[in-house]
């Protein structure tokens, strides 16, 4: 039986799309899944993560992570470690679009910044403009 869409929106539940999205990195990465484990490894022993329970990197925890049929999910701690080694954040912005969320990098940070400071370069010469014609236009005090 098909599942009723929500009627407000996305659904809040993205374990399939973030299992997907992290067996799409992982197949255009340039690194075999076991490099993949390796380096998750050393960078989470970097930043002293992982080891805990369930949080273990080993290449059966990373099938189980990325597989449909299996519940659990990477933990959140090892999710920014992941998207670091396969050179893909899709599996984050796949936890931020369904609360209309994006997540940029790059360029469109850049863009972005340049965007709120034009904007508010516009906002302040439209006040100094009103200013002026005030200073020109009414009488002394």
């Amino acid at each position: 039986m098909a599942r009723q869409m929500p009627l407000f929106g996305p659904p809040l539940n993205v374990t399939s799309r973030l299992k997907a999205s992290m067996r799409e990195a992982i197949k255009n990465c340039r690194f075999s899944r076991d490099q993949v484990v390796d380096r998750m490894k050393a960078l989470a022993s970097v930043e002293g993560l992982g080891g805990g329970r369930g949080s273990t990197i080993s290449l059966a925890n990373l099938d189980a992570w990325c597989s449909e049929s299996h519940p659990n999910l990477i933990p959140i701690n090892l999710l920014t470690i992941f998207c670091h080694v396969v050179g893909d954040i899709t599996p984050i912005s796949t936890l931020a679009a369904p609360l209309s969320g994006q997540v940029i990098q790059g360029r469109k940070i850049r863009l972005l910044i340049w965007a709120e400071n034009e904007i508010q370069f516009r906002d302040l010469s439209k006040k100094r403009k009103k200013i002026l014609s005030e200073i020109e236009g009414g009488p002394d005090d």
